[in-house]
């Protein structure tokens, strides 16, 4: 772990006033073991649907009430409360931990002031009264973006896919930059498939019904995939017993970089920047921008790719072993109902952003998506 970059995030935070030294025997009066700031970064950032929130160890969501704080992981104790050294939950949030992967999953690396807050909190410091680091006092109405709309996004898995280095066109980590950020952005769609009559604009500032991003939510979806694509969050139908058969069949048969490959299996990987039919069931979040390994793009790539290469979940698994259906972790995902030793099944399915938080987002657009 980089000690400076460490220190750093601390000395930042303090520097803004947002921390100030823990009294012996204070608590976050909650219930939980973790303080109401530092478990919003985490459910925004780590405890999603497939992730640490039950399905793979620790289960970082409120509802486990800080539970996970007192236990260890392959890396030691998850905190070690004034020891960031040793403590593992901030070593998995910096480059190259111990074991496995930086957390969270690119591209959902922890904002500086999110890091800055979590790693304080472990050294010794707490939030001021009523809390959030994220509180800018700017006017935006009764919608903060940050505090209610950015949260919603979170939990539904959008910014997995919607980010700045991705294949998909709208940035929802930095949605107020140039050019792909989600407000004020083209709607790609409309530019693509003119005769769909989709919004002009993602988000556009004052007028939710002008949103394309509210076209995409609603419920019943009202965007027709042929003109618009899939309806978000990601609800893929899982793939078929052909899909399977014809997967199993490639990989026993070892795996190769063959025509089997292109006409078959390819296209049930995707293009990875559509979803469904005509874009495949897989590569929008496992692509060449490094959005969720591995990438399936090209799967035959000895580092970032599946075909001979270990799993995250387990070093001495392959996603993909040639000659070997059964013992490949990718087909055990494709074929999962339910999570596992190797976390969710795949294809990913959200749940639909449900009335109360529809109504979040277009408050906050009607109040003219503002940076708060």
């Amino acid at each position: 772990m980089n000690r400076q970059l460490v220190l750093g995030a601390v000395l930042a935070l303090g520097a803004c006033n947002q921390v100030k030294k823990i009294d012996e025997g204070t608590d976050s009066g909650s219930g939980s073991a973790v303080p109401a700031a530092v478990q919003e970064r985490l459910t925004e950032s780590c405890a999603l649907p497939t992730c640490h929130s039950g399905s793979i160890a620790p289960d970082l969501s409120a509802a486990s009430a800080g539970a996970w704080v007192t236990q260890s992981g392959s890396g030691g104790p998850f905190v070690s409360f004034g020891d960031v050294e040793n403590s593992y939950l901030v070593e998995k949030m910096f480059p190259s931990p111990s074991a496995g992967s930086q957390m969270p999953l690119d591209p959902g690396v922890l904002a500086a002031e999110d890091l800055a807050l979590i790693v304080g909190w472990v050294a010794g410091v707490e939030l001021p009264d009523g809390g959030s680091a994220d509180e800018s006092g700017t006017d935006g109405g009764d919608i903060s973006y940050s505090a209610d709309v950015r949260p919603i996004f979170a939990s539904h898995g959008c910014l997995a896919c919607h980010h700045d280095d991705s294949a998909v066109d709208v940035d929802l980590v930095d949605p107020f930059s140039e050019p792909n950020g989600l407000v004020g952005s083209l709607n790609t769609w409309a530019e693509a498939y003119p005769e769909g009559n989709t919004p002009e604009l993602n988000v556009e500032p004052g007028d939710a019904d002008a949103s394309f991003l509210i076209d995409k939510l609603v419920d019943p979806y009202v965007t027709d995939p042929a003109i618009g694509g899939g309806p978000m969050p990601l609800n893929l139908e899982r793939l078929t017993e052909q899909e399977i058969a014809d997967l199993r069949a490639w990989i026993d048969a070892g795996a190769n970089n063959d025509d089997t490959f292109t006409d078959v299996i390819a296209p049930i990987f995707g293009d990875e920047t559509r979803l469904g039919a005509r874009g495949g069931k897989c590569t929008y979040c496992h692509n060449s921008f490094g959005a969720q390994s591995p990438n399936l793009t090209d799967p035959f790539d000895p580092d970032t790719g599946a075909v001979g290469v270990p799993s995250l979940f387990d070093s001495d698994s392959m996603i993909i072993e040639p000659g070997n259906a059964e013992g490949s972790v990718l087909v055990q995902k494709v074929e999962a109902m339910e999570a596992g030793a190797f976390g969710g099944p795949m294809p990913p399915s959200y749940e639909p952003v449900d009335e109360a938080d529809l109504e979040t987002v277009r408050a906050w657009i009607e109040a003219g998506a503002p940076d708060n």
